[in-house]
C-alpha cells in the first residue's frame, strides 16, 4: 500500500523505480519467511539477479522497493501508561476468557496500546492481556483474555503497561529529506600541546543540516516481530 501511495503522490523513487525502504533484522525475519504461493519472499529472491544487491548490503527487491536492515531502526516498547484515565462507552461481552469492553477512540490508551500489553482495572482479572483491538466509530474495543471478575463500568479506571516490542520501517522516495551543506565534514588536527609529543588532538568539522522535506514521500510502518521476545 506504501509504494502505491508514494507513487499516487508522484514521490520520485531511488532506485530506477524503487523507494528505499529501512526495515529492522527482527521485522525482516517475519518478512522473508512468508512462504505463501506465489506470494511469499524467498522465490522471487531466490531466481533473481541478486549479486548487485548484496554488495550493496540489500536483502532484495519487492513490490516496488529495495529493502535494506539496519538495527538502528527504532523500536521500544511504546505503548500507553495511563494510569488515571477512565474508560468510555463501555460494552462488556460475556462471563468467560476473551470479554471485551470499549474506550473513546481519542483517548491516549486507544492509540497507543497494543496487542500483548498487559491490561488491568476494577473488573480485569490479575495478569490479562489485550488479544484484539478494533475500532467502530468513536470507540475502540479491547478484547481481553481473562474473565471479567466485577462490572467494568464507565467510571473504571484502566492502566495499560507497554509489554509489545513495536518497530518502525521506514518507506521513502528521494524527497524525503533535504540537507544544506555550506561546509563539507572533515578531518580537523589540533595543536600539540604535550611537550613529548604523545598526545594530537584530532575530530572533525562540517557545516550542514538535514531535515524532512516532503511528507508525500514517506511513510513510516509500526510492526511487530514473532521473535521480538526470544
Amino acid at each position: 500500500m506504501a509504494v502505491a501511495k508514494l507513487r499516487s503522490a508522484k514521490a520520485v523513487a531511488r532506485k530506477g523505480s524503487l523507494y528505499w525502504v529501512g526495515i529492522h533484522p527482527e521485522v525482516s525475519h517475519d518478512l522473508r519467511a512468508e512462504s505463501s504461493s506465489g506470494q511469499g519472499w524467498l522465490l522471487p529472491n531466490q531466481y533473481g539477479s541478486s549479486q548487485d544487491r548484496i554488495w550493496a548490503g540489500e536483502i532484495g527487491n519487492y513490490e516496488g522497493a529495495f529493502y535494506i536492515e539496519s538495527p538502528r531502526l527504532y523500536s521500544a516498547k511504546d505503548g500507553a501508561d495511563q494510569s488515571t484515565l477512565a474508560t468510555t462507552a463501555v460494552t462488556v461481552a460475556g462471563t468467560s476468557a476473551g470479554f471485551t469492553f470499549g474506550v473513546a477512540s481519542s483517548a491516549v490508551i486507544a492509540t497507543r496500546a497494543e496487542v500483548g500489553d498487559k491490561i488491568a482495572g476494577t473488573g480485569i482479572a490479575s495478569g490479562a492481556l489485550i488479544t484484539a483491538i478494533s475500532t467502530s466509530g468513536s470507540t475502540t474495543t479491547f478484547t481481553v483474555n481473562t474473565a471479567h471478575t466485577a462490572a467494568v463500568t464507565a467510571t473504571t479506571v484502566v492502566t495499560v503497561t507497554p509489554e509489545t516490542r513495536v518497530f518502525r520501517t521506514i518507506i521513502c522516495g528521494q524527497q524525503a529529506m533535504a540537507q544544506a551543506v555550506a561546509e563539507e565534514p572533515h578531518v580537523v588536527i589540533g595543536p600539540v600541546v604535550d611537550k613529548l609529543m604523545r598526545h594530537r588532538p584530532m575530530g572533525w568539522y562540517g557545516v550542514l543540516g538535514f531535515a524532512r522535506y516532503r511528507e508525500e514521500a514517506l511513510y513510516r510502518i509500526e510492526s511487530g516481530s514473532s521473535i521480538a521476545a526470544l
